[in-house]
């Protein structure tokens, strides 16, 4: 149905991106890329076709086209707060940590309730050697959330990796 829809509407993005998705349903990531690339590469392309053909490339271990897309996804919609969370934790994993943490700053700046935001801040605040950042960002989310078992656990993971293993424990049995 969807490939007779693009035959009779050849330049509709949201019908490429339908077809697309259906491809990648079916583990096509290739039909997928070839339907939605043409719209994706479109200024004006939506979040939808820009995410579409970014897990399509992904799905064809192509991490430097995708993340170039959802760089590009971010840019445009710099409101998908998914989307600034996928990029802070690629740059995390290509260790560009100032990158990461000025994503997810701006981030909690907006929702400063976001626990995974505030996780992935902690992570890359330990991983980049940060541990007084990491320290006081889990203070901070305490601060906030003073019941949260989340919040407890992520300041207790601080300690343990600053050392203070009874900090830690203590944290644990809170």
């Amino acid at each position: 149905y969807l490939v007779r829809l693009m035959n009779q509407v050849p330049n509709s993005a949201t019908a490429a991106t339908l077809l697309a998705l259906t491809r990648l349903a079916r583990n096509d990531a290739r039909g997928a890329e070839v339907a939605v690339a043409p719209f994706a590469q479109a200024e004006e392309a939506s979040a939808a076709t820009l995410e579409t053909a970014r897990r399509a490339l992904l799905l064809q271990d192509r991490g430097e086209e995708a993340r170039a897309l959802l760089e590009r996804l971010v840019a445009r919609f710099p409101s998908l707060t998914d989307a600034r969370l996928l990029l802070a934790q690629e740059r995390q994993r290509t260790q560009d940590w100032a990158g990461a943490e000025t994503l997810l700053r701006e981030v909690l700046a907006q929702e400063p309730d976001n626990e995974p935001a505030t996780q992935l801040l902690i992570r890359g605040l330990l991983l980049s050697g940060d541990s007084a950042g990491a320290l006081a960002a889990s203070e901070a989310l305490i601060a906030r959330r003073p019941n949260s078992a989340l919040a407890h656990t992520m300041r207790a993971a601080v300690l343990a990796a600053r050392g203070d293993a009874d900090g830690a424990r203590a944290e644990f049995a809170k």
